[in-house]
């Protein structure tokens, strides 16, 4: 009689064997999906830095082409087409960076006519001025709105009496005294320095200067139309009439603007200047006291119709390209020289101690008093 059995051994080995390759396969390939993935973020942060760089290089070019065209060199400023702005010598291909892989700009837009201007201003540092002209022809401004502090700066502010209806503290619109740093900003802390360290939002100065169309320009009708505002960040109207802002030089109590409005806008704070002459053009100065803020200004119409404003900023936008990785990057540049340079905000600033000796000169009695060392 003849006996089989079954070498049950030699199958569970052969299992085994199996299952152990199936289980290396799968480490195998999990390692690889995870060498690719590296290399291809890898890739895709060398293409998304070189597209940075080609958008900044379109930047840059723009730049060029601004200065160039208040030159009268007849650059054509592009606003509404992507091709990029060509100059005498500047090259056909000048957006190509790399033709290997592609590096390249491939959309410059140039808006010498923006609808608003955005500005950056210190705290108690140098104002900005902007000419408020709209292009001729058409609507004159009747108003501006100057809106300031982003709200995603917003100061954790310390709580106050109306904070539980926004997203920030603001003043009361009884507060309309002037403090020192360390009332505005929490104890021992400076917020020119350190935002987050801000009870509010900044205070605006604003200045507005104005030159009569035509006719003849008089030192006494500069200065009498000369008007300054102090802007309370306060739960208040936020509009005020040109008629009602004090003249330069005078005791100017703060006028309440509205930082009113929770988590909707833009911005924080806002105010409205109305009643602006259509027989005058206007300059508005802007500084921040005690903390510095992003602002942006608009001009209106009498129907309440934004303006584009001519002459003040031109707004540069660039979309850079690596391969298939897109990188866009906005910037905003001064279409002419800075009014600073021509409207300064003190005669001398120093950060040291500054000693004057006086002078008198007859008729009368004449003599100098001279107290300096």
């Amino acid at each position: 009689m003849t006996y089989l059995r079954n070498n049950q051994s030699g199958s569970l080995s052969m299992l085994t064997v199996i299952f152990l390759s199936l289980i290396m396969i799968l480490v195998s390939l999990a390692t690889i999906s995870v060498m690719v993935r590296e290399r291809r973020e890898a890739t895709d942060n060398q293409l998304s830095t070189q597209a940075f760089y080609a958008a900044e290089s379109g930047i840059e070019d723009a730049i060029e082409a601004i200065n160039r065209a208040n030159s009268g060199s007849g650059v054509t400023l592009n606003s509404d087409t992507c091709a990029p702005a060509t100059w005498s010598g500047s090259g056909a291909n000048q957006n190509v960076l790399d033709t290997q892989g592609p590096v390249s700009y491939t959309c410059q837009l140039i808006d010498d006519t923006p609808g608003n201007i955005r500005l950056s201003l210190p705290a108690n540092g140098p104002s900005s001025a902007v000419k408020l002209l709209a292009p001729s022809g058409g609507n004159t401004p009747s108003s501006i709105v100057v809106n300031w502090h982003l709200r995603d700066a917003a100061p954790s502010a310390v709580p106050v009496a109306n904070a539980d209806a926004h997203d920030v503290a603001v003043r009361n619109v009884s507060e309309t005294n002037l403090l020192r740093d360390d009332e505005w900003c929490e104890a021992e802390n400076n917020c020119s320095i350190d935002l987050a360290s801000a009870r509010y939002p900044a205070m605006m100065r604003l200045a507005l200067y104005s030159l009569p169309n035509s006719g003849a320009i008089s030192k006494a009708n500069i200065d009498n139309n000369a008007k300054i505002v102090y802007l309370n960040p306060a739960d208040g109207a936020g509009d005020v009439s040109v008629a009602n802002l004090e003249p330069t030089g005078s005791q100017n109590n703060p006028v309440s603007a509205d930082c009113s409005v929770k988590g909707v806008e833009e911005y924080v704070c806002s105010m409205r200047i109305s009643g602006l002459n259509a027989n005058r053009t206007y300059t508005l100065r802007l500084g921040a006291l005690y903390s510095g803020t992003q602002v942006e200004i608009e001009m209106l119409d009498s129907a309440d119709q934004p303006l584009e404003f001519v002459g003040a900023q031109t707004l540069v936008d660039v979309t850079g390209r690596a391969n298939d990785v897109l990188r866009r990057l906005e910037a905003r540049v001064a279409t002419t020289p800075s009014l600073r340079d021509f409207l300064p905000d003190r005669a001398v600033i120093t950060g040291d101690d500054l000693c004057k000796d006086l002078s008198i000169v007859g008729p009368g009695p004449s003599g100098v008093i001279d107290n300096c060392p």
